[in-house]
């Protein structure tokens, strides 16, 4: 009885040996954060609370995730279940240990994801479940590798990414300034005033990332005159001053 056994314990790990040797690898993340962001509904920072087999397929688990802060999105649940996530094989299944996995695609994408337990924070890059979309609950990993947060890395790579916010998730009691790291204040996402003369009259808005043009070049586009709010203080400055002078020349005049 016991040389059968391990015959058959020799015989299945033939098997995973053989699938690890042929199964195609998980493709290397080279995809940038800026991308991620922009191809994704929601970026949210959280952590997994819980990891799990998919029952309905071996090749994926679900992910019950905390969300601490929205970058990206409409404000959503606290916990929130993500499902459609990376791709257990067989073998992993059945020599299943406490957070360990074998990754690799989900059917129709092209990366993985892990959504390690136990190691920190990540910034996720997520969608709307298509099939539960009355859930707000409920989500699917977008196509993108999602990345851990490590502090110093990480919140420099939020401070140069325009267009993220700070959103607190529904239901949650925290600061703003105690679970939300500060996000797009570099200077290429701090907008520029712009005023454009049409006809007898001045019309003004705001050119997004306007700091990385230099007012010359601004000008040069449709007549188009281009100012920050320092240079438009100064030219009323100027201005009040002209018409100080003025008003003196005539009162002296008139006496």
């Amino acid at each position: 009885m016991i040389a059968v056994s391990t015959i058959f314990l020799l015989f299945v790990l033939s098997i995973c040996n053989a699938g690890v040797i042929f199964h195609e690898p998980c493709p290397l993340d080279t995809i940038e954060f800026a991308t991620k962001v922009e191809n994704s509904s929601f970026v949210v920072l959280g952590k997994s609370l819980e990891k799990a087999l998919d029952q309905r397929s071996d090749t994926m688990f679900y992910v019950i995730f905390e969300v601490n802060c929205i970058f990206k999105g409409l404000a959503i649940p606290r916990h929130i279940n993500i499902t459609h996530a990376g791709k257990i094989e067989f073998c992993d299944e059945l020599f299943q240990r406490e957070n360990s996995f074998f990754l690799g695609q989900v059917e129709g994408k092209t990366y993985c994801q892990d959504f390690p337990l136990g190691r920190g924070h990540t910034i996720a890059f997520l969608e709307r479940n298509p099939f539960e979309l009355n859930n707000t609950e409920a989500f699917i990993p977008a196509d993108f590798v999602e990345i851990p947060y490590v502090s110093n890395v990480t919140d420099e790579l939020l401070l140069n990414t325009c267009g993220l916010h700070q959103l607190l998730p529904l239901e949650s009691s925290a600061s703003l300034s105690d679970v939300c790291p500060i996000v797009s204040t570099a200077p290429q996402c701090i907008p520029i005033l712009e005023l454009t003369s049409l006809g007898s009259g001045l019309y003004a808005h705001v050119i997004p990332g306007g700091s990385e043009h230099s007012i010359d070049n601004i000008r040069s586009k449709s007549g188009a005159i281009s100012v920050d709010v320092d240079t438009k203080n100064a030219a009323d400055s100027i201005n009040l001053s002209i018409l100080l002078i003025l008003m003196a020349m005539i009162y002296v005049r008139l006496n």
